[in-house]
């Protein structure tokens, strides 16, 4: 009789078995497996053959038990499977049995899911705090073996997630060792690329400029830099590439560019030779080279490197290589970032026991550079065919930082002689990108706010001059809708410079501006508003003109400073 029942029972499974394999049950099971986005693996299917042979021979409770040790050792998509080929097989006749036990078995997949997570963050974090307390402070990782140099390496890089890995202390602490594992592996590339690169990982996940700045500093003080330079001679792209974002990354902050120039000139150098070495071979590390110089020359120890390398003339030679788009970009922004330096005097720092003729001869330098960086953006707005738009972008932005120090800079007085307004209003013209727009138009607002009569007069003898700035007036940008305006104040004479001693006396009886409280001087320059007869000096209702168009909301507020009376472009 209990034998008849077992040949019944295993005859049943059997039964079962071979309909869950058959061509009817497979559509069900890929629809199953279709529906919980499973991708099985090779191994995968030799589980799950391994566990319909279990289900033929084992008892339930044996079943059971295996399904117990799949949730501790299987992978989270290895055991869902196993689960389901169970469960269909042993309750296929009971339909909704199975599907409830298909919903408990979902439930057990998250739960195996989070318990597999929290084994993983808790056993990642005790190896990151052994790899800390073991290595933090060993100087120097040379001695130690290669096995155990990746072992730490490996720990430190599937750590960086955790949160404890986040404090700046342990950030700190980190960059320490992995700087460490580089240096003392500069024979063994892969292990020095993958430490590098988490390097340059944890340095981009700093994004509080503060935290950067004290880690950056702290890391400079400790002799990265020189570490740093020696790994620029590896004969490894990737690794210079590295190296070199590594290097930009901190130069972000002015504190930390000084330091890196006032402890290792050198290093400086080496970029500027390794973009001048691979800009035609390797474009993509001259785009790299080309940034970090960017993020150095974008403070004010820009002097001293310019006068002390040649990355001025390495920078133009790029930025002119032709069918080499990313890097003319790289090397353009760079030279942009040169072009703010190179129009100041040289720094006082310069000047110690150099003499009167040594000084003379670094300003004819530095004035030389900027008229090479000057012609450059020239030929990217004159050139036929014009470049592409990032290029005439940063162009358009060079004039308008040029043209917004005044017409008594040399250079751009040259610019209005060489007929930069026309040349700009033609690109404004034909810009299909608001981008450019952005630039163009707050050159030409800039020389319009000087409020002269020739450069006035030339711009409104341009054909289609004043209704293209009148079409800007209707613009979806907020900003450049201010920007038209004030250059519509001035070009329609709302706005008129005159002496403050030449001004009706019944339009003035203030005798101090209202703006920055300063008493006025018979010779000071000064403007009339038009309506209300306000009296401004002329510098500061151009800043406040500026300014506020430089906020973000969409609506421009037409008013005087002092009465809040609107000002018009026309006549009311």
């Amino acid at each position: 009789m209990g034998a008849g029942f077992n040949r019944e029972g295993d005859n049943r499974r059997v039964t079962r078995v071979t309909s869950f394999v058959s061509l009817n049950s497979a559509s069900l099971w890929n629809l199953l497996l279709a529906d919980l986005a499973t991708q099985l693996l090779p191994w995968h299917r030799y589980v799950v053959a391994l566990h319909l042979i279990a289900v033929l021979f084992l008892p339930t409770q044996s079943v059971f038990a295996l399904c117990i040790c799949d949730f501790f050792l299987l992978p989270a998509k290895a055991f869902l499977t196993c689960l389901l080929v169970l469960s269909i097989v042993e309750l296929w006749e009971d339909l909704q049995v199975a599907l409830m036990l298909v919903a408990l078995i979902l439930g057990l997949w998250s739960l195996q899911r989070l318990w597999r997570m929290f084994i993983r963050q808790w056993a990642k974090t005790l190896l990151l705090l052994c790899a800390k307390s073991a290595y933090g402070n060993c100087e120097d990782y040379s001695h130690v073996s290669p096995r155990i140099r990746r072992f730490v390496l490996f720990t430190l890089s599937s750590s960086q997630q955790l949160s404890i890995a986040r404090s700046p202390s342990f950030v700190q602490a980190e960059l320490a060792i992995l700087f460490k594992l580089a240096s003392a592996s500069l024979k063994e590339r892969e292990l020095l690329r993958h430490a590098l690169q988490s390097c340059l990982r944890l340095l981009i996940t700093l994004e509080d400029s503060m935290l950067l700045l004290d880690v950056c500093d702290k890391l400079v003080q400790s002799g990265v830099v020189s570490s740093l330079s020696k790994m620029l001679l590896v004969e490894d792209m990737e690794v210079k590439k590295i190296a070199i974002e590594i290097l930009g990354m901190m130069s972000r902050t002015e504190d930390t560019s000084s330091i890196l120039i006032g402890q290792d000139r050198e290093i400086l150098t080496s970029i500027v030779d390794t973009l001048h070495r691979y800009k035609l071979t390797s474009p993509h590390l001259a785009s790299s080279a080309c940034a970090a110089i960017a993020d150095v020359c974008s403070h004010d120890v820009v002097h001293e490197f310019i006068l002390a390398t040649n990355a001025c003339s390495v920078l133009l030679e790029a930025a002119r290589l032709p069918g080499i788009s990313n890097l003319q970009v790289y090397a353009a922004r760079s030279l942009l970032s040169l072009s703010c330096g190179v129009a100041m005097q040289p720094s006082s720092s310069l000047e110690d026991g150099g003499g009167l003729k040594e000084e003379h001869a670094r300003s004819q330098e530095v004035e030389e550079r900027a008229r090479d960086i000057y012609d450059l953006f020239f030929e990217f707005l004159t050139s036929k065919p014009p470049p592409p738009p990032s290029l005439c972008h940063l162009a358009c932005q060079y004039f308008r930082k040029l043209l917004s120090r005044g017409h008594h800079d040399p250079l751009a007085r040259l610019a209005i002689s060489q007929g930069i307004i026309r040349i700009l209003f033609l690109t404004l013209r034909d810009a299909g990108e608001t981008a450019i727009v952005m630039e163009a138009l707050p050159a030409l607002a800039c020389m319009t706010m000087t409020g002269e009569d020739p450069l006035l007069d030339s711009m409104k003898k341009l054909h289609g001059f004043l209704p293209a700035i009148h079409r800007l007036l209707t613009h979806q940008d907020g900003a450049i809708r201010r920007h038209a305006w004030i250059a519509l104040l001035y070009l329609h004479g709302r706005l008129l410079c005159r002496s403050y001693g030449m001004i009706s006396r019944r339009h003035c009886d203030e005798e101090r501006c209202p703006i920055c409280w300063n008493d006025y001087t018979l010779d000071d320059t000064v403007v009339v508003l038009p309506d209300c007869h306000h009296v401004f000096h002329h510098a500061c209702i151009n800043s406040w003109l500026v300014g506020k168009q430089g906020t973000s909301s969409s609506a421009i507020n037409h008013d005087c400073p002092l009465c809040k009376r609107i000002i018009s472009v026309v006549p009311l």
